[in-house]
């Protein structure tokens, strides 16, 4: 994908973003004097990885095909040829749990390694959990991995979505703080330059999986802001990744669109970097949208289950079975995705995910289109900016590890006092 790389009749002032290479905190001002509305559009988006093309946007996601013995050499070089290109390191997050959610699986010198689930280290001692911390620092930097889109500080309750699948450190904020801390302070003492965006802020404890279906939360605000005491509290944290739960006691929306939560978790440290989970999930569109886009992922399954999903969707929606149909939902999907960036945007939230990756340019886009035709938003659009390039120095890449300028390790990261 290629996103719009200068907004209808927009001027720049000055050198171009490419000319200004972002080294050192005090290159973050220039180089977003030098940018275009739509070059920092670009610098928001999160799309899915590709190891044969260099990224376009400011950071990208990658899990276990793009870090193989053949496929990490070729990401590392994209990545590098990005950030030389954009003048600023290009993140690369990965989504690193351990237990059924192991990125590092195929990593050249980590086939054999065994990565815990959170589930699993519920019963590990302070020293043990801080070696674990260790070991996936450790493990991120071999993989040139600079953002870890974890730790997961759920509190859990018994049947809930994370605690079946072993996600969580335990069913209280107090259980996962205790747990999590010194995980957390093995792996920042072994990967100081990690960038470090705890979830599913504020605290994903349903049944229900956002990423298929709509799932709400009845939670006060006031319920949400004990959950998310961990999230708050734990030290080493550079943001948070927001989850798609709608919560209608709050503001009827899903935490990535809820102003009011995005403010809860800026409220200790207003530079805190806001990451959405997936805009393009099917928890965060219509009904029909939503079916449409889990059909795509079933419709040529090879696996009886997949074929029965397939029909049921079939049965459903009859449409979905015509080349005219899947056309015009795609366009739809399209659409509705255009739409939760914007959301998103507007809520306060830094970097939009997408895991489909033929609408991010889209995406791109339309914070740029929004931000022309609203000038007001222009701050946000810069705070947003700026917030994304200080975690890009932090997390390395153009930056030098060492020597007269380099970033501490700590710029920009969202830490309590100790």
């Amino acid at each position: 994908m290629t996103g719009t790389v200068q907004g209808p009749g927009e001027r720049r002032t000055g050198t171009t973003g490419q000319a200004v290479t972002v080294r050192r905190p005090q290159d973050i001002g220039p180089k977003l004097a030098s940018m275009t509305t739509a070059e920092k559009a670009k610098l928001l988006v999160m799309n899915y990885g590709d190891v044969n093309q260099a990224p376009w946007s400011g950071s990208v996601i990658v899990n276990q095909t793009h870090l193989g013995p053949e496929s990490s050499g070729k990401l590392k070089r994209a990545v590098a040829t990005a950030s030389q290109r954009q003048g600023a390191p290009v993140l690369v997050a990965a989504d690193q749990e351990g237990g059924r959610v192991n990125r590092m699986k195929k990593l050249p010198g980590y086939e054999a390694v065994k990565f815990p689930s959170p589930g699993e280290m519920q019963t590990m001692t302070p020293a043990q959990l801080r070696a674990e911390g260790a070991k996936v620092g450790k493990a991120l930097k071999d993989a040139g991995v600079t953002m870890l889109l974890g730790p997961v500080l759920d509190s859990a309750s018994p049947g809930t979505l994370m605690e079946a699948q072993g996600r969580s450190f335990g069913s209280t904020p107090a259980q996962v703080l205790a747990r999590a801390q010194p995980f957390l302070d093995g792996l920042r003492e072994a990967n100081p330059s990690a960038v470090l965006v705890a979830k599913h802020f504020p605290n994903y404890n349903a049944k229900g999986n956002s990423d298929i279906a709509r799932v709400e939360d009845k939670s006060t605000l006031a319920q949400l802001r004990a959950a998310a005491a961990p999230f708050l509290n734990a030290k080493g944290l550079d943001g948070v990744m927001m989850n798609s739960i709608r919560y209608p006691n709050v503001d009827n929306e899903p935490a990535c669109f809820s102003p009011s939560l995005i403010a809860l978790a800026r409220e200790q440290n207003p530079n805190a970097l806001i990451v959405t989970d997936d805009v393009a999930a099917a928890g965060l569109l219509s009904k029909k949208a939503g079916a449409f886009k889990n059909f795509e992922h079933v419709m040529n399954g090879k696996t009886p289950e997949a074929r029965a999903d397939a029909e049921r969707y079939l049965a459903a929606y009859p449409e979905f079975g015509t080349q005219e149909g899947r056309a015009a939902m795609r366009q739809q999907l399209g659409e509705e995705i255009k739409q939760n960036a914007k959301k998103a945007f507007l809520a306060g939230c830094d970097v939009v995910l997408t895991m489909d990756s033929r609408h991010a340019g889209a995406v791109a886009s339309a914070i740029a289109e929004l931000v022309q035709e609203k000038p007001e938003l222009k701050a946000k659009l810069d705070g947003a900016a700026k917030r994304m390039l200080q975690a890009s120095l932090k997390g390395g890449g153009l930056l030098p590890a060492t020597g007269p300028g380099a970033a501490p390790a700590s710029s920009g990261a969202w830490q309590r006092p100790s």
